[in-house]
Formats: structure tokens, C-alpha cells, sequence
């Protein structure tokens, strides 16, 4: 039996080449991980290509990137992406809403509680050895110079890259109004300007825009976490990162390198045995 409604929606971006291998895992692995999860929304530019769903505990829905926003279709990929997250709550009722993505494992069990303090999404930090701190306070940076404001806090923490990422959908709809008061033409002006992706490109990045609103412009009303330290999410980079043996020695793994393929990966994972759906260590 599931806990009673939690008010919590997950919207779940995949793109086309995620949709053949990581979807179902990804489904499956918040099924077993989150099961007070009351409606997941998949987001995809491929609607066509999703197939037939397993059995799950919450409701699925599928909508394409141009119902979800229209506006953003000219954008390119990479910043079509971050300004759909951004724009979220525009296909959610939940009072929480969390968005990830199909290359997003929760491999742990993630309590309602472990995203809310006193009522409140919680933003983590990440400071271990594995993250880019200078590339992440150069993104910090940029977007506190674009916007005109100062990242006091912001800028002491640096790192909040995580794809499994709790938000407000009121706040979400307040940051969209103050960047629409700061930058010509709002949001969608401000990726427009940026042209085509430039490299790994830390000009812009969602998750550190919102936690750089709540945290600098909102005077911190996000509580914090230090996420290294809960063991909260790991990304996988290379090929490197995927010959550590502590590779997923995290709750939530996201898959930044996918050059082995989903089938492998998912196979490496079972073979470690952090598949939550099959009996594995939670």
C-alpha cells in the first residue's frame, strides 16, 4: 500500500536517445525508491517513441516539449532543456514539485521528508573531490552578473548540480518574474542571446539559478543541505568515473556519459547490485 498523498509531482525530461533504454529503468527505480510519488510527467521531444509502460504505483503521463512550452521551440537543444525545467509548474498541481531525468537513477530510498525542511524544498550543496568547483563559481558568477545582483551566499556554496532537484512551483513562477524584470524579454530572451551551447557552457544552468534566487534574492528561504555528505547524488562523467569502485556509493546517480549504452549501464548496476526494484541493498 502507498502513504497517503503527499502533494508531490514529478516531472521527468528524457530525450529521444534516453527514451529507448533509461526510461523504464528510471521509472521503475522511483517506483520502488519514492513511493509517495503521486503523478510523474514525462516530458520528451520523441512522444511517439515512449512504448508501453510496466505496471507502476503512480500515475503516467506523457507530453511533448512544445506542449509544455511552444515558446521555447526555436531554442537550442541544451537551453530548450533548461528553460523547460524552469517552467515546470506549468504542467503540475502539487504544492512540491521535483524534476530529473531519464538518465536519473534513485538507487535509495528518498522519503518525502528527505526534500522538505519546515515546509520548504530543501537546495543542496556539493563540496567533494568529484565536483568542478571553479567551473561551477564561474556559473555563479555569470548569472549574478546577468541578473545585477550579488551571490553572497550563493557564491560561499558554488556547487547545487543535482537532477533530482526539489522547487517550489511558486517560487519557480516568482523567479520567472524577476528575471523578466532584470533581462529584455524574460527567460526565454536570456537563452536566446546565449546562441548555440559553447563547450560544457556554465553561462547558465537552472539548478543554480533557482538556488541563487532563493538563496540571494529570497534572503535564504530554501533551507540547505550539504549533499556531499549525505552521500545525496553522483554524476558519471567518463569512463573513468565508471571504473571507481564507489561509483554508486550515492542515493541518486545521474549519467552525464553514456557511451557504453543504457543496456550496459543498467546491466553494470545490477551486477552491483543497486537496482532497488530487485531485492538490492536500499
Amino acid at each position: 500500500m502507498r502513504p497517503r498523498p503527499s502533494g508531490a509531482e514529478v516531472v521527468l525530461f528524457a530525450g529521444s536517445a534516453d527514451l529507448p533504454g533509461f526510461l523504464v529503468p528510471a521509472l521503475r527505480c522511483l517506483d520502488a525508491s519514492c513511493p509517495w510519488i503521486e503523478r510523474t510527467t514525462v516530458v520528451t521531444p520523441a512522444v511517439e517513441a515512449v512504448g508501453s509502460l510496466p505496471p507502476l504505483g503512480f500515475e503516467v503521463r506523457t507530453l511533448s516539449d512544445e506542449e509544455l512550452a511552444p515558446e521555447a521551440t526555436g531554442l537550442p537543444d541544451w537551453f530548450r532543456q533548461q528553460y523547460l525545467k524552469l517552467n515546470a509548474d506549468r504542467v503540475v498541481n502539487g504544492e512540491l514539485l521535483i524534476c530529473t531525468g531519464a538518465d536519473t537513477l534513485v538507487l535509495e530510498k528518498v522519503d518525502h521528508d528527505d526534500l522538505v525542511e519546515d515546509g520548504r524544498p530543501l537546495v543542496r550543496f556539493f563540496d567533494d573531490s568529484r565536483r568542478h568547483r571553479l567551473f561551477e563559481l564561474d556559473r555563479v558568477r555569470s548569472l549574478s552578473a546577468a541578473l545585477g545582483i550579488r551571490a553572497r551566499r550563493a557564491a560561499g556554496l558554488v556547487d547545487f548540480i543535482c537532477d533530482f532537484f526539489p522547487m517550489d512551483p511558486e517560487i519557480l513562477r516568482s523567479l520567472r518574474a524577476f528575471v523578466a524584470s532584470r533581462i529584455d524579454g524574460g527567460l526565454l530572451g536570456w537563452l536566446r542571446s546565449l546562441g548555440p551551447r559553447d563547450g560544457f557552457d556554465n553561462r547558465f544552468g537552472e539548478w543554480t539559478l533557482y538556488a541563487l534566487y532563493v538563496l540571494d534574492v529570497l534572503d535564504g528561504v530554501a533551507p540547505v543541505r550539504n549533499g556531499s555528505a549525505e552521500r545525496w547524488a553522483a554524476q558519471v562523467h567518463s569512463r573513468r568515473d565508471m571504473e571507481k569502485p564507489d561509483r554508486y556509493d550515492c542515493r541518486i546517480v545521474h549519467f552525464a556519459w553514456k557511451e557504453p549504452g543504457a543496456a550496459a549501464i543498467i546491466a553494470d548496476l545490477k551486477a552491483c547490485s543497486r537496482l532497488p526494484w530487485t531485492g538490492s541493498r536500499a
